[in-house]
């Protein structure tokens, strides 16, 4: 046999390798090796959990992982392969922090194996410290219905062992969403496909975001793989995915306690920055902020104990009813101290009638809660809904404090934001600066407003005033909003007033757009005004006065929420800067006006009109 690199550049596929190189591929002391790559919370950027990943030594006949995965297949070999790294996966594992879970593939023949389940409980007990509470096994997702049945009932046995299952490859094929709605797994994992590129396409977006509502109705965890790049991470965790995994968050490698530091601080600005984003939004807010407390027991608690603890607590409506980690129900204080109950001989929760509930992830936001209250049927409504998070009970909430939650943010939506634009006003601009101060957030600030606005209006209407702000706002969304993941704010502070903060460096962006708000001009202004530069304002006093037309005044702020303690100083350092800001004329018309403490913009920048 030549040397194993000869071999492999004289292979085209997997069914040209032989039964003996599968055998020693996968034999104990094979060329097969375990690396791990990490899961991260998206929300606190800790590591979770680790796939575990099959690599081959570079010695091997076989350097492709997937051809030897395939011609396993072809050789009826799939199980004792999935078998080897299974064990090896599982042996590295139980060095872990027990907190950390481990992520193991399966192929849907190997899952359906009559001995599968069999398997997995010896495979446990022959490393001790990993449990199937710490196990989450990955089917991977196909276009193939053979297994469709099988699988079903193999999952729910799986459950039953206390492993959890996940489908891998979500959004790869068509039978995706048959799959979900039979296995019911714990865990969907979005495909690279998906995830490539999702800040470029907002048709990919919505599918995302159909998935990421239906895994929060359901209590699920989404993880996108795949992960590449800054913007689509920054994408994923506006549309709600609760984890990733990928090369820009971690390499697969070693089992590790946590990603780089810098780029925990990446994960959790961009979650931040995401959170500002759904606080402009009544309707996204967090349900968790309006649950109230509760306490939650486990069927096999005596009733004597339930009683003394509901009268030693400060008085709550009932109690949320487990079945180890399982949430079952509802029990409300009527029915617990029910007289007819002290008399027939109940002793636990579980002899009592439990009522089915509906349960929520704390993730779920006022509106999310509303559609999950909305599909239940009429003579439900009295039964709270439980919020859990991470399988654990956190609180309930009453039907009558979701709809004062939704009553408020509907006059809260109507009394935050700017009546023509639509965007958030100044009360809320002041919100997201004092939340964003106190974060040092490194953000450019910059206002935006119209010289000689107010004239125009004057002149040419308030209709046509109205119409020159909505086309600013296009432009603004157009060269700044709309460009990638990175979510600036908009605000429209009144008037012809705005500021936008983002991370990113925006003056080239700002030149972009005032541009662009120059070619708009012969919409608003008639051709003899075009030809003069100028139109003609009779002001207060009656006196004739040419003035420039309208243009863009920027003040930017670099850094600016590093400098100040409250968003008063932001707006006075603005004021201060706009009435420093060189006069205009006709061959001046468009101006950026830096901040000079800044060390790398103390000047003044006109553009040629």
């Amino acid at each position: 046999m030549s040397s194993s690199v000869d071999a492999q550049l004289n292979r085209s596929s997997a069914s040209e390798f032989t039964p003996d190189e599968i055998r020693r591929a996968i034999s104990v002391d094979g060329a097969l090796s375990i690396v791990f790559q990490p899961i991260v919370d998206l929300k606190t950027s800790l590591v979770i959990g680790h796939e575990a990943l099959t690599r081959l030594t570079p010695d091997s006949s076989i350097q492709n992982y997937a051809e030897l995965f395939a011609a396993a297949e072809r050789f009826g070999m799939l199980n004792e392969l999935e078998s080897v790294t299974r064990r090896k996966a599982l042996a590295a594992a139980t060095t872990w922090n027990p907190a950390c879970v481990l992520f193991l593939n399966n192929t849907p023949a190997a899952v359906i194996r009559e001995d599968f389940l069999d398997r997995m409980k010896a495979d446990m007990a022959a490393n001790p410290g990993i449990d199937p509470a710490r196990t989450i096994l990955e089917i991977a997702q196909n276009d193939s219905d053979v297994h469709a049945s099988a699988l079903t009932a193999r999952s729910i046995k799986l459950r039953e062992a206390g492993f959890m299952v996940s489908i891998d490859n979500v959004g790869a094929s068509f039978s995706c969403f048959d799959q979900i709605m039979s296995i019911r797994p714990n865990w969907l994992k979005l495909h690279r496909e998906l995830v490539a590129h999702i800040d470029l396409d907002p048709l990919k977006q919505n599918l995302i975001r159909f998935f990421v509502h239906y895994a929060k109705m359901t209590r699920i965890g989404v993880i996108a793989e795949g992960v590449e790049r800054r913007e689509e991470l920054a994408t994923l965790i506006g549309l709600g995915v609760s984890h990733g995994q990928g090369y820009f968050l971690a390499r697969p490698g070693e089992a590790v306690s946590e990603i780089e530091p810098e780029k925990q601080k990446i994960v959790l600005q961009l979650y931040h920055n995401a959170e500002a984003v759904r606080g402009h939004n009544p309707g996204l807010m967090r349900i968790s902020n309006i649950m109230t407390p509760c306490l939650s027991m486990d069927v096999s608690t005596p009733l004597d104990e339930v009683r003394d603890r509901l009268g030693s607590a400060i008085p709550q409506p009932g109690v949320v009813v487990t079945n180890g980690r399982r949430c079952i129900g509802w029990l409300p204080r009527t029915a617990i101290f029910k007289p007819s109950h002290l008399n027939i001989g109940a002793r636990t929760l579980g002899d009592l009638a439990v009522i089915p509930a509906v349960v929520i992830s704390n993730e779920c936001s006022l509106t999310e809660t509303l559609e999950a209250l909305a599909a239940r049927e009429e003579d439900e409504f009295d039964t709270p809904l439980i919020v859990q998070a991470s399988g654990k009970t956190q609180g309930i909430i009453t039907i009558k404090k979701l709809v004062q939650a939704a009553a408020a943010a509907t006059r809260t939506n109507s009394s935050q934001v700017a009546p023509l634009t639509s965007l958030p006003n100044r009360a809320q601009a002041d919100r997201w600066l004092a939340m964003h101060i106190t974060a040092h957030d490194p953000s450019n600030v910059a206002f935006i407003d119209l010289r000689n606005f107010n004239s125009y209006n004057a002149v040419y209407g308030f209709e046509l005033g109205d119409s020159l702000l909505l086309r600013l706002v296009g432009l603004i969304q157009s060269r700044i909003m709309s460009r990638d993941g990175n979510r600036p704010f908009l605000a429209h502070l009144g008037e012809d007033r705005f500021m936008i903060a983002s991370q990113r460096d925006e003056r080239e962006a700002l030149n972009a757009l005032i541009a662009d708000f120059e070619a708009a001009l012969p919409e608003f202004f008639s051709p003899q005004d075009m030809a003069a530069k100028a139109f003609l304002h009779v002001d207060a006093a009656g006196r004739d006065k040419m003035l420039p037309l309208t243009s863009v005044r920027v003040i930017y702020l670099p850094q600016a929420l590093l400098r100040i303690a409250e968003s008063k100083e932001l707006y006075e350092r603005a004021v201060m800067l706009r009435n420093r800001s060189a006069p205009i004329g006709p061959e001046a018309r468009t101006q950026i006006v830096e901040d000079a403490r800044d060390a790398r913009a103390n000047h003044v920048r006109s553009q040629a009109g």
